[in-house]
């Protein structure tokens, strides 16, 4: 009973900085393919390089949104891929977009044919409100807290065989994000390691705990199995490279969602 008043208590306080969708269920034994997708400069093509920029983006509709060249085309082959039915590839979308934006990414994703398991968001409106119209940028690349959250959530949920395959662009922090949770994943970093290396990055205290206290620290047997990152030209090459190597060749660095594709066939 104590576990579970602190389980509901620690998704109480997420929640109020995540709004996370989950809509599958697996089967038992599942051992299939999970791709999880960043959405911002992964799978849709996003300026924003000034406030006003947030708020054109947050006034465009689903038809007006521009789609990443052959990202629609690549996860609609992923999700037709392998098995059908509840052993089927299942795919879902991480964001730090904030949630009122959810009608429109997943409207937009229907209209490219891309079927989807679920897409989280953040919450950000009561701090768009505090905030002055010139901070909402700087608000908006605050992603690794949330991501992260999201993620984990996501892996409670993952049956321990289920292979994971990560997605999103070095024009942020997702190489970071990435290689975390790939090494929370496999068990080779724990709660408080997370903690330490969260300190220097601007997660605050109370979003590191939360944090902490999603970590299962048992590693799976399935696991994340690549990373992939998509080129935008906003960051060095130096920067990418020093995930790479740490992670082992985990981390690609990939120029458009056609080498996405490349690395994906050729690893069967």
């Amino acid at each position: 009973m104590e576990r579970q008043a602190k389980d509901s208590e620690r998704t109480e306080h997420i929640d109020q900085w995540l709004e996370w969708r989950n809509h599958r269920r697996f089967p038992e034994g599942y051992s299939g393919h999970v791709h999880i997708w960043d959405i911002d400069d992964t799978y849709l093509n996003t300026v924003l390089d000034s406030s006003l920029d947030v708020v054109r983006i947050a006034l465009e509709k689903a038809k007006d949104k521009r789609h990443v060249p052959a990202a629609p085309t690549l996860l609609r082959a992923l999700a037709a891929h392998g098995p059908t039915g509840d052993q089927a590839p299942a795919i879902y979308f991480v964001s730090a977009s904030p949630r009122q934006l959810r009608e429109v990414l997943e409207a937009k994703l229907r209209r490219d044919g891309v079927p989807f398991d679920g897409v989280s968001l953040k919450r950000t409106w009561a701090t768009i409100r505090r905030s002055r119209l010139v901070n909402l940028r700087a608000h908006l690349r605050r992603q690794i807290a949330y991501k992260l959250a999201a993620l984990l959530l996501y892996r409670r949920g993952l049956p321990p065989q289920a292979r994971i395959t990560l997605v999103g662009d070095d024009g942020e922090q997702d190489p970071l994000i990435y290689a975390l949770f790939a090494d929370l994943d496999a068990g080779r970093l724990s709660s408080s390691d997370l903690d330490r290396a969260l300190k220097p990055t601007g997660v605050s205290e109370e979003e590191r705990r939360a944090l902490s206290s999603l970590v299962d620290e048992k590693p799976r047997p399935g696991g994340v199995q690549r990373i992939l990152i998509r080129a935008t030209g906003r960051s060095t090459a130096m920067r990418l490279d020093s995930f790479v190597e740490a992670s082992g060749g985990l981390v690609t660095g990939v120029g458009d969602m056609l080498g996405a594709a490349r690395r994906l066939y050729a690893e069967g």
